[in-house]
């Protein structure tokens, strides 16, 4: 069964914005070297139900969750703002032979930001 017809119609979908990051070591020095870009998706976002919960690592099982389906391709670490939260795809489910991709997302607040430093050790 392919899903892409559901993409289609427009109460189900929306715009997600997406934050994806890639690096490399830069030549000189060997300083591994992070960037993000943006990327808009067209999705369909709806909660995380119980057993998608069980298929997250044990430590983001209480976070709250969203789960992500979309024609275009997700990576785990990518950052979606959605409802004015920040959401990291943790759970990935590759099912483009059904015409998408899926995720589960946990809310990614705080410190929990991929760039934050938090604190220094002296």
């Amino acid at each position: 069964m392919n899903l892409k017809a559901l993409f289609d119609e427009s109460e189900l979908t929306q715009r997600l914005t997406l934050s994806r990051r890639y690096g490399q070591h830069h030549p000189d020095h060997g300083e591994w070297l992070e960037q993000y870009y943006m990327l808009e998706i067209t999705a369909i976002v709806y909660p995380a139900g119980q057993d998608d919960l069980l298929k997250l690592p044990e430590g983001e099982r209480y976070l709250p969750a969203i789960r992500i389906l979309s024609l275009d391709p997700l990576v785990e670490g990518d950052i979606a703002l959605h409802q004015n939260h920040r959401w990291r795809l943790t759970q990935l489910s590759n099912f483009a032979h059904y015409g998408y991709y899926d995720a589960t997302a946990v809310r990614h607040e705080g410190t929990a930001q991929p760039t934050t430093r938090g604190f220094v050790v002296t």
